[in-house]
Parts: C-alpha cells; sequence; structure tokens
C-alpha cells in the first residue's frame, strides 16, 4: 500500500466489499445495498487495479463470482432501479443531476464492458432504458457548463463520450 491509500482503498478489499453488497441483495436484505452499491464500486476497483482489470485467474473468478451474484435474488431489480435513476438524474436539467447521470452511465459501461452485458441482467420490463439514456445524453444542454479535462475523472476512458457530448 502506498502512502496516502487506505485500507479500504486496496483491490482485494474493495472486491469483498463488492461480494458483500451482492450477497446481501441475493438475501434481499440491506434496502439499497446489493446490486446498486456494488455496481457503484466498480468504478473504485478499476481505479484501485490501475485503470484496467487485469487478465489473471483471480480476475476472471472474481468476475465470475460477480456475474453469477448480480443475476441472483433481489440483484437484477436493483441493478433496474440503478438505471432508472441514472435516467432520472439524465432528464434532470439541473447541472449537478448531468454530472451524476454521467457517473452512473460509466459505472453501467464499466460493468457492462467487463464483467457482462448489463441488459441480461435487467428484467425483461425494464430493458432498453440504456439506449433512451445515452440519446438524452447526446441531446445539447444549454444550463451545463462545458467540462475541461480537469473535471472528468481520470478513470473515465475516451470511450465513455457522455462526458464531452451533450453540454
Amino acid at each position: 500500500m502506498t502512502s496516502g491509500e487506505s485500507p479500504s482503498d486496496s483491490p482485494e478489499e474493495i472486491k469483498g466489499n463488492i461480494l458483500e453488497f451482492l450477497r446481501r441483495g441475493i438475501e434481499g436484505k440491506g434496502g439499497r445495498i446489493g446490486g446498486e452499491t456494488a455496481l457503484e464500486w466498480i468504478p473504485k476497483l478499476y481505479v484501485a487495479l490501475g485503470n484496467r482489470f487485469p487478465d489473471t485467474p483471480e480476475t476472471r473468478q472474481f468476475k465470475d463470482e460477480v456475474v453469477e451474484q448480480i443475476t441472483s435474488g433481489e440483484n437484477p431489480h436493483r441493478i433496474a432501479i440503478y438505471i432508472a435513476e441514472c435516467y432520472n438524474y439524465a432528464t434532470d436539467w439541473e447541472p449537478n443531476s448531468y454530472s451524476i447521470a454521467r457517473f452512473m452511465r460509466s459505472a453501467v459501461q464499466l460493468f457492462s464492458d467487463e464483467f457482462m452485458d448489463i441488459e441480461e441482467v435487467i428484467p425483461e420490463p425494464d430493458r432498453g432504458e440504456i439506449e433512451e439514456i445515452d440519446e438524452i445524453l447526446d441531446s445539447p444542454r444549454p444550463n451545463v457548463e462545458p467540462l475541461g479535462d480537469v473535471r472528468i475523472p481520470g478513470w473515465v476512458p475516451d470511450s465513455h463520450w457522455w462526458w464531452t457530448k451533450g453540454r
């Protein structure tokens, strides 16, 4: 651990937290804690691993466990709620809401890129909302100030166009 890191910044502890959140979601305990919270922690793990998920047996095992758990219990429903919240933030014309929507959309995309297509997790009647979010984020927003590179989180891959579009 380098100076400035706390034990909660270690990849192993973050992985443990993600799996614990998912276990709570399977059991239907913990309210919002479950798939939603696990999804919010994916970017934190991505940063702790050096802005990449290494192709190692340990990482593959972790990803397999996450996929198994996120598709079980209440977790698919919690993921659908997370995406609905992202949609709500994207449609709210307040500048801060737009930033929250971008962060949430990046967490969804990291999960889809690194674990599995998140649309496969979401129950059938709730699928398709991500495409709607993208259309909203791609629309010009007159009340949103242009972001400089400093305000775009360093972990955000260049493929996450919603950080530079729609402003």
